[in-house]
């Protein structure tokens, strides 16, 4: 589900979050929805957020580098691939003709198939 908060600044708001709860220990967060088994939210909870979310934005990134290798990848071989079609429907087209079936079965239309150019209407002079 989308948040309005990116993870990342959800950290950083923390960082600040947590430099504020360590200069004053003695500052708790209360809030039962938090931890309804106790009343308040400590320094050390806020950190073990924290480091929960960071890891978890590590982890994402590390995930989204690999895609991307894949992606690349995956990219380079479908381009191989086409041009390999390509000159394939070409080979075909030389060796059996525009209008043949074999020309057809890789791809290509055949000539007989295609649409007649339609001329514009010539203007009266």
């Amino acid at each position: 589900m989308a948040s309005k908060y990116t993870p990342k600044e959800v950290s950083t708001d923390l960082d600040g979050l947590i430099a504020v709860m360590t200069k004053y220990p003695t500052f708790k967060v209360g809030d039962k929805v938090l931890k309804p088994d106790e009343k308040e939210w400590a320094l050390a909870d806020t950190k073990a957020l924290k480091k929960s979310i960071d890891d978890d934005l590590a982890e994402r990134e590390a995930l989204e580098r690999q895609l991307t290798t894949v992606n690349n990848r995956l990219q380079d071989t479908a381009k191989t691939g086409n041009e390999v079609i390509t000159r394939g429907r070409s080979a075909v087209r030389g060796a059996f003709g525009a209008d043949s079936d074999e020309y057809e079965q890789v791809g290509g239309t055949r000539t007989s198939e295609r649409k007649p150019a339609k001329r514009a209407p010539k203007k009266p002079a």
